[in-house]
């Protein structure tokens, strides 16, 4: 009796590795591309954070800045992370920012904070800087925006 075919054992075998191969393939296709993209959904979520803050804050308050005065309209400053405004160095590269600006206000505002906190860059800043930048002109316009980005996006929020 001949028996033409594959047994159990066989098929298992190469079901088993056309599986390790698809996912070999899978992790391989590009994962800086995806770690690249979930930090540019993270900057998006952080933007809009500080942005609604500010925005509550302009409400609550009659100033039109949060402790910059009227001369620091129509500028565009790195937004500065650190707590007590040390204000680390300028190093924002999507945007040409003249200096720091401390937004901390909108973390210690009695009675309670517009934000839990100043977020950081995904993809880690320097010390001080939160690479996210902050421009509001004499209209109030308001744009916050991305330092650092993967594959060149532009993450900025216009208020």
């Amino acid at each position: 009796m001949s028996n033409k075919g594959f047994t159990l054992v066989e098929l298992i075998i190469v079901i088993a590795i056309i599986a390790l191969l698809a996912a070999a393939t899978f992790v391989a296709v590009d994962p800086v591309k995806r770690l690249g993209d979930a930090r540019n959904a993270q900057r998006w979520a952080d933007i809009t954070a500080i942005a609604d803050a500010y925005q509550l804050w302009k409400t609550d308050h009659s100033t039109i800045t949060i402790g910059l005065g009227a001369a620091y309209s129509g500028t565009t400053y790195e937004i500065d992370a650190s707590t007590g405004g040390s204000y680390g160095s300028d190093t924002c590269t999507a945007t040409d920012t003249t200096a720091m600006v401390n937004l901390w206000g909108l973390v210690t505002s009695s009675p309670s904070a517009y934000i839990g906190d100043i977020p950081d860059d995904p993809q880690g800043p320097e010390v001080g800087a939160s690479d996210y930048y902050f421009y509001e002109d004499s209209t109030g316009v308001v744009i916050i925006g991305a330092c650092e980005t993967y594959n060149s996006e532009t993450i900025r929020v216009i208020r």
